[in-house]
């Protein structure tokens, strides 16, 4: 099993700077390089952590950078907490990540046709998969590939026991 923090290939904190981040061009690939790299080094099962992202390229970064037949037979599962669908993930996300309003719109009608690119390619709907918007849509592009998305505390808290500690 591995674990992978998308901040840490692909969020804010990385373009904490002078010039700030360019919404436009953040990219998921540093992702789905981690993820790649995971799957190279054996890992049958991959857990991708959403969250303070940089992104709103739909995971289209991520999905470039991996190989998507080799993929294939990876258990991957997405732990998200917002709830935000593809379509929106650049009307509430993308002005937090640097995007002027101009730019916002660019981000929406990419995502409307990324949308439509992975219904075509994978045969998945994301539009209206519910927390398909996280990390600006990377949690779509995943599901389109096959991603289980599941709430992220609710992930933590099963992993760790927490019901039955808080029992004791």
């Amino acid at each position: 099993t591995a674990v992978i923090e998308m901040a840490c290939a692909s969020g804010l904190e990385l373009v904490d700077g002078p010039e700030g981040n360019d919404p436009i061009a953040a990219s998921t690939t540093g992702t789905g390089e981690l993820i790649a790299t995971a799957v190279e080094l054996g890992a049958r099962k991959v857990v991708v952590c959403l969250g303070g992202s940089a992104t709103t390229d739909g995971g289209l970064g991520a999905l470039r950078a991996l190989v998507v037949p080799r993929f294939r037979g990876i258990e991957v599962t997405v732990a998200c907490d917002v709830r935000t669908r593809f379509l929106d993930a650049a009307d509430v996300f993308a002005e937090q990540k640097g995007a002027t309003p101009a730019q916002v719109e660019l981000l929406r009608r990419r995502l409307e046709r990324l949308a439509e690119v992975y219904e075509e390619e994978y045969g998945v709907d994301v539009r209206g998969l519910p927390g398909s918007g996280a990390a600006g849509g990377l949690a779509g592009g995943l599901a389109a590939i096959g991603a289980t998305l599941v709430d992220g505390f609710d992930l933590v808290a099963e992993e760790l026991g927490l019901a039955e500690a808080m029992e004791g």
